[in-house]
């Protein structure tokens, strides 16, 4: 039950379904100069911001410089970052969200949620670790807000129109079952999968295209520093300019140096934000139109690393018999006395391994594979692991035999606002 009340204070709630109707501008000059030392100071403390903001009104007391409280939340109103705070296992097993959000101890490790020693002095509940979460609701607010940001997110719609008459072109001079050949291939605009969503009404062209990307980073060279982040990229935007770092959002970190152990308790927060604006749908206001509209979040993709994938998609990896990160029905073989399979398409000679045996592949076959048919597998498979693992030996064969180890937290969203299960996992 995903609700934008979740996490979030009344006045960003209250931004999120009444958005400011006007430009993005700073023509205050305190307010400039405020925000100004503020980003200059992004390595420092608000202890130096205040020293700083003391020594500015000592020379001129006039001066209405704001606070650093103020000078955050105006630059949260600017830029739409809205973090939220999560509290987690020390060693990075799991968040506490979720089904774990009551426990007090780590369901994996056993290691206490809260500093012990702090709270047998005072009795206070303080967390010896916490992640990250920035809220997308704000972020996509703020982008179409400003109206160099709205010319820039028109992209999508653009091209969409311009395909969808090429379409009708196309339609209008063939006879019995069309198929659309598109003059050019040079996005995922021009992609079948995008194209269907759009023509049965799922991609609407006030909305938000999203893309999903998950992976580890080391922060130090020399040093244990570890994190996890993943980014949220506004596929509204051309090709040229999507990736740009004005137009990628950091959506959650992780920090290390453990990897985490159950990646879904901390994409649960941000997944569950981007649900409730599913819902109950996004107030938007358009900076060049100085259009207000409803616009809905759609998500196009969700791509990770091998092993980042494996957690997210419920997936058995890619040493698992059916190891494809897309759910490919490509089989892999194995030496004798080891668990780990290959994807080699050829049957070696005299090569008698259980479940290695199989005959050559044709990959051909495989990649002509439709949409349609992978999502019908992937449901019939996941039935089967659900409702025949009645043992650990039971659950083990069936994992072996489908490739799914669980279900994907993807499948958690409306269905009419992702490509689906598996048909939204992507490779990096």
């Amino acid at each position: 039950d995903a609700a934008l009340e979740t996490d979030l204070s009344p006045a960003v709630i209250e931004r999120l379904c009444h958005p400011p109707q006007e430009a993005l501008e700073l023509e205050d000059t305190t307010e400039r100069l405020s925000i100004e030392v503020y980003l200059g100071l992004k390595n420092a403390s608000q202890r130096h911001y205040n020293i700083i903001r003391d020594a500015i009104l000592r020379f001129d007391p006039s001066c209405e410089m704001l606070s650093f409280d103020a000078v955050k939340r105006r630059i949260e109103e600017l830029s739409g970052i809205v973090p939220v705070y999560h509290d987690m296992c020390f060693d990075s097993c799991v968040g506490f969200t979720g089904p774990f959000e009551d426990l007090e101890q780590c369901s994996m490790c056993s290691k206490h949620r809260y500093n012990q020693a702090k709270h047998a002095r005072s009795g206070k509940k303080v967390s010896v670790k916490r992640f990250l979460t920035n809220c997308m609701g704000p972020a996509i607010q703020a982008m179409w807000r400003s109206s160099v940001g709205a010319e820039g997110m028109s992209y999508r719609t653009r091209c969409t129109a311009k395909i969808m008459k090429e379409i009708t072109r196309q339609a209008e001079h063939q006879d019995g079952n069309f198929e659309f050949s598109p003059p050019e291939l040079d996005d995922y605009i021009h992609g079948t999968d995008y194209l269907e969503a759009a023509l049965n009404g799922f991609i609407g062209e006030d909305d938000t295209v999203l893309m999903l990307s998950l992976d580890g980073a080391q922060l130090y060279r020399n040093k244990t520093s570890d994190v996890w982040i993943y980014i949220w990229v506004l596929m509204d935007h051309s090709p040229d300019t999507r990736y740009k770092k004005q137009n990628i959002y950091v959506g959650g970190v992780i920090p290390g140096p453990n990897k985490p152990k159950n990646i879904d308790s901390f994409l649960f927060p941000g997944f569950r934000h981007l649900a409730a604006l599913m819902k109950e749908g996004l107030a938007v206001w358009n900076g060049a139109t100085q259009r207000l509209f409803r616009s809905d979040p759609y998500i196009i993709a969700f791509r990770a690393d091998q092993i980042g994938m494996t957690q997210m998609t419920g997936l058995v990896g890619h040493h698992g018999r059916f190891g494809c990160r897309l759910y490919c029905p490509f089989p892999g073989r194995r030496k004798d006395r080891s668990g780990h399979y290959f994807q080699a398409t050829q049957l070696p000679h005299n090569h008698r391994v259980n479940n290695s045996d199989h005959p050559d592949v044709n990959v051909g076959v495989i990649i002509n594979e439709t949409y349609a048919e992978k999502t019908h597998r992937y449901n019939n498979n996941l039935q089967q692991l659900l409702s025949g693992s009645r043992s650990q030996a039971a659950y083990e064969r069936i994992r072996l035999e489908t490739g799914i180890s669980k279900p994907s937290i993807i499948s958690g969203f409306p269905r009419h606002c992702t490509l689906g299960v598996p048909g939204c996992f992507q490779s990096d």
